[in-house]
């Protein structure tokens, strides 16, 4: 990259590529823009971020104005006492599907088999967390929801999504974080020998080289970062998705990293379909980028998106949650 060639420089450059306006003047505070600049809005139609009223366990939506189906996606939790005392104070969360993301919106309806409330963090991620009454020894108890989604049924209906940006905005999606490290020599090198003219193009040779380059390891508890996935060749579907958002961003596309399930047949998140993958922006929509998978597009939809990741103060839930949490000594929960 030419030198003094600054930051603002690179966001006006790729704005260009990407079709977006980059404004200036004053902004919000910077966690409210990332949960309302950068949210998705179905391109067809009209915004769909009704609010969620949560009563006494089912909470409602205004319909969305968008084409497409409704998608029914349910869970059950099972709460066990596993000790031999009477557990008390026990409260279970689990993450809801985001408020937007490609082929999905959430949520018109949620139904539960108990009472709730509702939490959401700066980046637009939602949970529901209930508070059960004591559980005696060694019993169990289940808790059953479902959230109803709008699907976008095919590219007809729904050809993407165009999201709103502002410049500190698109400044965090082209900047480096913890475990995506853009500033890195490799990266920067890697990134300017796979960019090309067309940001389409350019996000297609990134997911292909990291595809061909990286080598499934299997799961990995935590997290090693795009750096020593580059390194070391390997890594788990965090690694494939860190190492193309850190290319991608070193390549001027903004780029976001996103967790929840690849469905199956039935169309139920498991544990078996647990999985984290990237969102790229071309052309002012948003793309599921699944290296691992070989995947850049919709996803057709098989991707239930239940959190955005990236840096939050403050998060009203445990750091370590990865589908659901678990507060009270003694007790597990797991998703059936």
């Amino acid at each position: 990259m030419p030198a003094g060639f600054d930051l603002i420089g690179r966001l006006r450059l790729a704005a260009l590529g990407m079709g977006i306006l980059l404004g200036s003047g004053s902004h919000t505070a910077l966690c409210a823009e990332l949960a309302t600049d950068l949210a998705t809005e179905p391109a067809s139609a009209g915004t769909a971020n009704a609010r969620i009223a949560a009563t006494d366990g089912v909470a409602a939506t205004a319909p969305l104005a968008t084409a497409g189906m409704q998608r029914r996606v349910p869970m059950v939790l099972e709460v066990r006492n596993q000790s031999a005392e009477l557990a008390t104070a026990i409260a279970v969360g689990v993450f809801l599907p985001v408020a937007a993301a490609v082929r999905q919106q959430c949520c018109q309806q949620i139904e539960a088999s108990m009472a709730y409330e509702l939490l959401t963090d700066a980046l637009g991620n939602q949970a529901m967390r209930f508070r059960l009454p004591p559980l005696p020894p060694h019993a169990a108890r289940m808790i059953r929801l479902t959230a109803t989604l709008q699907h976008q049924s095919n590219a007809q209906a729904n050809p993407g999504y165009r999201a709103r940006a502002s410049i500190k905005s698109m400044r965090l999606l082209l900047a480096a974080e913890p475990l995506i490290e853009v500033d890195s020599e490799q990266i920067q090198h890697i990134a300017m020998l796979l960019k090309e003219a067309n940001p389409m193009a350019t996000a297609s040779a990134i997911n292909d080289w990291v595809s061909n380059h990286l080598q499934y390891s299997g799961y990995r508890r935590n997290a090693i970062g795009a750096l020593a996935a580059l390194n070391h060749r390997q890594g788990d579907c965090t690694e494939f998705a860190h190492l193309f958002i850190a290319l991608a961003r070193a390549a001027d596309l903004p780029a976001r990293t996103m967790a929840g399930y690849v469905l199956g047949p039935t169309q139920r998140p498991s544990a078996a379909g647990l999985h984290n993958w990237a969102e790229v922006l071309v052309h002012a929509r948003w793309l599921i980028a699944d290296p691992q998978h070989r995947l850049l597009g919709d996803g057709d939809g098989r991707y239930l998106a239940t959190r955005r990741l990236g840096v939050v103060p403050e998060a009203p839930w445990p750091s370590e949650a990865v589908r659901f949490w678990v507060e009270g000594d003694g007790v597990s929960v797991r998703m059936r």
